[in-house]
């Protein structure tokens, strides 16, 4: 799914997409935390993650990150890093919203399998 279209999506959800840069529009094929996330990878910190972790977002290999909106830090570091990102309210929201849109359930169908006796 192109990260455009993720946007889209996200927009449409429960987790207040606030800001975005697109500049390669990436491919996203899976998710992964920050630190274990490579190309076509997309990955999220938010408000309370550890210090250290946000100093990875200049390092991470994800093609993109859901980052939260009301951390100054992150605010003030993100037009420093060539990776594709979106603000957001509740990124921790985004994530979960964003695993459905990646690796969707599988549904039941409904009713008596042909194989039942």
């Amino acid at each position: 799914m192109k990260l455009k279209t993720l946007i889209e999506k996200l927009k449409n959800g429960q987790s207040g997409v606030v800001d975005f840069q697109i500049k390669k529009n990436p491919i996203i094929l899976s998710a992964a935390s920050l630190e274990k996330a490579k190309e076509n990878d997309i990955s999220f910190l938010d408000k309370n993650s550890q210090s250290n972790l946000k100093r990875l977002i200049k390092e991470s290999e994800a093609s993109a990150l859901l980052l939260p909106a009301d951390d100054d830090f992150i605010v003030e570091n993100i037009r420093q890093i060539s990776v594709d990102w979106i603000l957001l309210k509740e990124p921790k929201i985004a994530f979960a919203e964003t695993l459905e849109f990646l690796y969707p359930c599988e549904r039941e169908i409904e009713g008596i399998h042909k194989s039942a006796v």
